[in-house]
């Protein structure tokens, strides 16, 4: 996973070796915490990591 603040979706499904299908879907229902900017999703690095320890 890059060490930059920002995530693209292709970062989590990479990191969590998902299909990106699969890392979209779970943006889009809410599981995983993302911000949309028109049809480009990004994952702040901290809340994905606070997400995944709370797992």
């Amino acid at each position: 996973m890059p060490n930059t603040p920002i995530l693209t979706v292709e970062d989590i499904a990479t990191f969590l070796r998902l299909p990106r299908s699969t890392a979209y879907k779970a943006c889009k229902d809410g599981t995983i915490p993302c911000v949309r900017f028109g049809r480009h999703i990004r994952i702040s690095r901290q809340k994905f990591l606070d997400w995944l320890a709370s797992k």
